[in-house]
């Protein structure tokens, strides 16, 4: 199910306005540029009633945000198969005027013709957006005055409330770079450790937590 705008909560980023929904999504307001990472669509073991859910959650963020921009960032896809593609295809014709650029990632396919056929532009990591330097990994050199984002590994904290001993996603932004979690539903065992300074935001069902 789509969870409303109102969920989101805004958080400011090197003068940029980032407002981050429970859907594992940010929406970049000034630039009104949605950020996807690791859709990962048809990964292994999901069926086509997950796979519906996930294009509805997109559905949703398109309409209710109604960005000029999407990025998804990351894994893209984890199948070869068409099916899939149409999927996603058939969404992304309902709204022809968006601008469609992907930062690829080891696990995308390499036919470039597929990418075309839907007018996804590729891009290689790091990836700019000023202040922002997009990638899959995070980088281990920064240059000044780039903000980097990542999605790899997709990150997870473990909460010391009801929540206890129980893993929940969430968004962790350092001094210097952030990791994204991945899209939608998904929760992986990437646990880490917020350093000193860090800002973490759980993602607690519908909810996002600063803790």
């Amino acid at each position: 199910m789509y969870l409303p705008q109102e969920q989101a909560i805004a958080y400011r980023l090197r003068g940029a306005t980032l407002l981050l929904h429970p859907h594992h999504a940010i929406f970049w307001k000034e630039r009104k540029t949605l950020i996807i990472a690791n859709l990962r669509q048809r990964e292994a073991g999901e069926n086509a009633e997950s796979v519906a859910r996930y294009m509805e959650m997109l559905t949703g963020l398109f309409l209710e945000f109604d960005p000029e921009h999407v990025l998804f960032l990351g894994d893209l896809f984890y199948s070869h198969d068409l099916a899939a593609w149409e999927d996603l295809g058939m969404l992304l014709a309902r709204f022809d005027w968006l601008k469609i650029d992907l930062v690829v990632d080891q696990s995308d396919l390499p036919n470039r013709a597929i990418y075309d056929d839907f007018e996804i532009s590729l891009h290689e990591a790091p990836y700019q957006l000023a202040p922002f330097l997009f990638s899959g990994y995070p980088m281990s050199i920064i240059p000044d005055p780039f903000y980097n984002l990542a999605c790899t590994p997709s990150p997870s904290v473990v909460l010391k409330t009801a929540y206890q001993g129980i893993p929940v996603p969430c968004f962790i932004f350092g001094a210097d770079a952030g990791i994204l979690p991945a899209f939608g539903e998904k929760i992986e065992d990437s646990y880490l450790t917020p350093k000193a300074g860090d800002k973490v935001f759980a993602i607690q069902g519908a909810q996002i937590v600063a803790i």
